[in-house]
Protein backbone atom coordinates (compact mmCIF):
# COMPACT_ATOMS: atom_id res chain seq x y z
CA UNK A 1 0.00 0.00 0.00
CA UNK A 2 1.11 3.40 -0.39
CA UNK A 3 1.51 6.03 2.08
CA UNK A 4 -0.66 8.87 0.39
CA UNK A 5 0.32 12.61 1.64
CA UNK A 6 -1.47 15.59 1.36
CA UNK A 7 -0.03 18.81 0.48
CA UNK A 8 0.20 21.21 3.60
CA UNK A 9 -2.75 23.37 2.43
CA UNK A 10 -5.05 20.30 1.45
CA UNK A 11 -3.82 19.81 5.17
CA UNK A 12 -5.01 23.21 6.82
CA UNK A 13 -8.57 23.42 4.44
CA UNK A 14 -9.56 20.35 6.21
CA UNK A 15 -8.33 21.51 9.76
CA UNK A 16 -10.46 24.26 9.11
CA UNK A 17 -13.06 22.75 8.09
CA UNK A 18 -13.24 20.65 10.90
CA UNK A 19 -12.98 23.18 13.50
CA UNK A 20 -15.36 24.91 12.18
CA UNK A 21 -17.86 22.25 12.31
CA UNK A 22 -17.00 21.62 16.22
CA UNK A 23 -17.49 24.88 17.04
CA UNK A 24 -20.84 25.75 15.16
CA UNK A 25 -22.67 24.02 18.54
CA UNK A 26 -20.82 26.64 20.69
CA UNK A 27 -21.37 29.44 18.84
CA UNK A 28 -24.86 28.69 18.62
CA UNK A 29 -25.52 28.22 22.40
CA UNK A 30 -24.03 31.11 23.03
CA UNK A 31 -26.24 32.81 20.40
CA UNK A 32 -29.04 31.76 22.70
CA UNK A 33 -27.77 32.51 25.63
CA UNK A 34 -27.73 36.06 24.66
CA UNK A 35 -31.13 36.16 23.34
CA UNK A 36 -32.16 34.51 27.12
CA UNK A 37 -30.42 37.00 28.42
CA UNK A 38 -32.06 39.64 26.44
CA UNK A 39 -35.13 38.78 27.43
CA UNK A 40 -34.35 38.67 30.85
CA UNK A 41 -33.47 42.23 30.59
CA UNK A 42 -36.85 42.99 29.02
CA UNK A 43 -38.62 41.23 31.31
CA UNK A 44 -37.11 43.31 34.37
CA UNK A 45 -37.94 46.65 32.54
CA UNK A 46 -40.98 46.43 31.04
CA UNK A 47 -42.75 43.51 33.29
CA UNK A 48 -40.85 44.15 36.91
CA UNK A 49 -40.55 47.96 36.28
CA UNK A 50 -37.21 47.74 37.66
CA UNK A 51 -34.89 49.69 34.98
CA UNK A 52 -31.85 50.20 37.17
CA UNK A 53 -31.11 46.64 36.85
CA UNK A 54 -32.44 46.00 33.36
CA UNK A 55 -29.72 48.42 32.58
CA UNK A 56 -27.12 46.16 34.76
CA UNK A 57 -28.26 43.39 32.69
CA UNK A 58 -28.17 45.09 29.35
CA UNK A 59 -24.59 46.03 30.26
CA UNK A 60 -23.51 42.65 31.06
CA UNK A 61 -24.87 41.72 27.64
CA UNK A 62 -22.94 44.47 25.80
CA UNK A 63 -19.30 43.49 27.69
CA UNK A 64 -19.97 39.55 26.84
CA UNK A 65 -21.51 39.53 23.93
CA UNK A 66 -20.87 42.51 21.95
CA UNK A 67 -19.63 40.62 18.97
CA UNK A 68 -23.57 39.10 18.67
CA UNK A 69 -24.44 42.38 16.70
CA UNK A 70 -28.41 42.02 16.52
CA UNK A 71 -28.47 41.52 20.23
CA UNK A 72 -26.00 44.01 21.26
CA UNK A 73 -27.80 46.78 19.09
CA UNK A 74 -31.10 45.79 20.94
CA UNK A 75 -29.68 45.65 24.32
CA UNK A 76 -28.35 49.60 23.44
CA UNK A 77 -31.68 50.45 22.54
CA UNK A 78 -33.67 48.92 25.32
CA UNK A 79 -30.94 50.59 27.62
CA UNK A 80 -31.46 53.69 26.34
CA UNK A 81 -35.27 53.48 26.67
CA UNK A 82 -34.54 53.03 30.31
CA UNK A 83 -32.18 55.70 30.83
CA UNK A 84 -34.85 57.91 29.04
CA UNK A 85 -37.45 56.81 31.05
CA UNK A 86 -35.09 57.81 34.45
CA UNK A 87 -34.73 61.23 32.54
CA UNK A 88 -31.09 60.57 32.20
CA UNK A 89 -28.46 61.93 29.58
CA UNK A 90 -26.95 58.67 29.02
CA UNK A 91 -29.88 57.78 26.82
CA UNK A 92 -28.36 59.97 24.32
CA UNK A 93 -25.49 57.97 24.59
CA UNK A 94 -26.66 54.94 23.98
CA UNK A 95 -28.33 55.89 20.98
CA UNK A 96 -25.26 57.37 19.62
CA UNK A 97 -23.45 54.06 20.10
CA UNK A 98 -25.97 52.32 18.34
CA UNK A 99 -25.42 54.10 14.95
CA UNK A 100 -21.64 54.36 15.53
CA UNK A 101 -21.15 50.96 16.34
CA UNK A 102 -24.40 48.75 15.22
CA UNK A 103 -25.41 50.68 11.98
CA UNK A 104 -25.75 47.53 10.05
CA UNK A 105 -28.82 46.70 12.07
CA UNK A 106 -31.14 48.93 10.52
CA UNK A 107 -34.52 47.99 12.87
CA UNK A 108 -32.27 48.99 15.72
CA UNK A 109 -30.61 51.96 13.51
CA UNK A 110 -33.51 53.27 12.59
CA UNK A 111 -35.22 53.43 15.80
CA UNK A 112 -32.08 54.94 17.90
CA UNK A 113 -32.28 57.65 14.99
CA UNK A 114 -35.56 58.54 15.75
CA UNK A 115 -35.32 58.81 19.32
CA UNK A 116 -32.53 60.92 18.52
CA UNK A 117 -34.92 62.87 16.78
CA UNK A 118 -37.44 63.18 19.28
CA UNK A 119 -35.00 64.71 22.03
CA UNK A 120 -33.80 67.19 20.04
CA UNK A 121 -34.75 70.60 21.27
CA UNK A 122 -37.71 71.66 18.46
CA UNK A 123 -36.79 75.09 16.33
CA UNK A 124 -38.55 78.17 17.19
CA UNK A 125 -40.87 79.08 14.83
CA UNK A 126 -41.54 77.15 11.69
CA UNK A 127 -38.68 78.42 9.62
CA UNK A 128 -36.29 78.06 12.86
CA UNK A 129 -34.74 80.27 15.25
CA UNK A 130 -32.89 82.65 12.34
CA UNK A 131 -36.86 83.22 10.78
CA UNK A 132 -37.62 86.61 11.35
CA UNK A 133 -40.89 87.27 13.57
CA UNK A 134 -43.69 88.64 12.07
CA UNK A 135 -46.20 90.53 13.97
Amino acid sequence: MKNLRFPRTVTLVLSLQLAMVALTPVIAQQNDQAEVMLRAAKNKQLVDGDLDQAIQMYKTILSQYSENRPVAAKALVEMGDCYEKLGKSEALKAYQRVLRDYSDQSAEANEARARLAAQAPPPDGPFGSDAEKVQ
